[in-house]
């Protein structure tokens, strides 16, 4: 191979003074000697991982990056008491995978700049500037207000979450640079990828296989489904038998009474005297919430107004949760009061929860089977449109790599 090389730049070489006169043909000859010793120096080198037509990546690159990598690994493990000890297999996956990512930032920093393309105007970079700026003073704040919150002074407060800041690289310069690569990267992806346009049939196509997934998956772990309709990224497509959407108005008690109770329940004392005399003292508010319910009050804005059931969040208290007859959060009693309701709107009396007195209303039967395209369109859509941009991006990336001769010498990793 190196003969080979070494004789076709020699042609090379010899062509050029007979082509003095085509100063176009001679550029473009001059451009390909160049490339073919860069070739050739790779093909020696063995510090070099990766050679392409107008540049290298080297070992010392890539070592680098890994470095940096097993370090942050590190950090993280150590945070929950770990260690990370990587074994020679997954080495080498992360170091060829830093080598592809470092080749395809210098394909694309030599395609970008031959062609003079600017991927973010000045206007883009002030309004990224500024959203650092705004970033980092949430930040500064958030834990300002944390130290606080733990007993320190407003002064040793502002110190503190300042060294946080330092310690952690969220410098307001740290903040701009990761926006301005992720910037770069999304500008990026779609300048490459091209417009990207939705049939109908491209979204059918991705709604039978969510369909047809979930069908799957959910007939072998039904009970999978109640999380999963509340917090999964992904839509749910389809709904297995039994369910049914409630809301649940809790009267919960005080922090220092439900560590207590959690203590009585986890040791099987829920129903011992000291258990009941704590549900005793919410009874009457729970019985005064209840009637202000019959009196037609609103079920949603009283619900606002007391503490939030701890495992729902948010999303669990204003769009309800899913139950069936395995839902294992609650009692018998709360569970079987539950599952009778069949009626929208309709509700329970106030009953025992682990957290205290709750009133639980039903919301609607949810119907079994697939969940229409129409009442999951735009999450599917976006899906589609994030699978084909990508799609695209990586195909633009491999013309490129194609283009530009991309070739990898991965045995001289590890």
């Amino acid at each position: 191979m190196k003969r080979v090389l070494s004789l076709l730049i020699a042609l090379v070489l010899c062509a050029l003074p007979a082509l003095s006169e085509a100063p176009d043909e001679t550029e473009l000859l001059r451009r390909e000697n160049e490339m073919l010793k860069n070739r050739l120096e790779a093909y020696e080198d063995a510090g070099i991982i990766a050679v392409f037509d107008v540049g290298q990546v080297t070992f010392d690159e890539v070592y680098a990056a890994y470095s940096e990598l097993i370090d942050y690994y590190r950090s993280v493990y150590e945070a929950f008491g770990m260690e990370y000890r990587p074994d020679a297999a997954e080495e080498m996956s992360l170091q060829t995978e830093l080598a592809r990512s470092i080749a395809d930032e210098k394909l694309l920093a030599y395609y970008l700049a031959d062609r003079g393309i600017q991927l973010l105007s000045p206007e883009d970079l002030e309004r990224v500037r500024e959203d650092a700026r705004t970033d980092y003073a949430l930040i500064c704040e958030e834990n300002r207000l944390y130290y606080l919150e733990e007993g320190y002074g407003e002064e040793e407060a502002k110190q503190l979450a300042e060294q946080y800041m330092q310690e952690n690289s969220l410098s307001e310069d740290d903040l701009y640079e990761a926006d301005l690569n992720a910037e770069k990267q999304e500008a990026l992806v779609h300048f490459l990828a091209g417009e990207i346009v939705l049939s109908d049939e491209e979204i059918n196509a991705v709604y039978e296989a969510h369909v047809e997934a979930d069908r799957e998956y959910y007939t072998e772990y039904p009970d999978e489904f109640a999380f999963d309709a509340l917090y999964s990224d992904n839509p749910v497509t389809y709904v297995p038998e039994g369910y049914t959407r409630m809301q649940l108005l809790l009267l919960g008690f005080d922090e220092e009474t439900q560590e207590r109770y959690d203590e009585l329940y986890n040791d099987g004392l829920g129903y011992s005297e000291e258990a009941e005399q704590m549900f005793s003292l919410l009874r009457p508010e729970a019985d005064q919430v209840y009637s202000r319910l019959l009196g037609g009050e609103d079920f949603a804005l009283l619900m606002k107004q007391y503490s939030a059931v701890p495992y729902l969040g948010e999303m669990g208290q204003e769009e309800g949760f899913y139950v069936n007859a395995q839902f294992d959060q609650l009692d018998d009693e709360a569970l079987n009061a539950m599952l009778e309701l069949k009626v929208p709107g309709e509700f329970t009396k106030p009953v025992r929860t682990p957290w205290g007195w709750a009133i639980i209303r039903c919301l609607e039967e949810v119907p079994s089977g697939e969940v229409p395209l129409a009442n999951v369109y735009d999450e599917l859509y976006l899906i589609a449109y994030e699978d084909k941009l990508n799609a695209s991006y990586e195909a633009a990336m491999e013309d490129l790599r194609q283009e530009l001769r991309l070739t990898f010498f991965f045995d001289r990793l590890g």
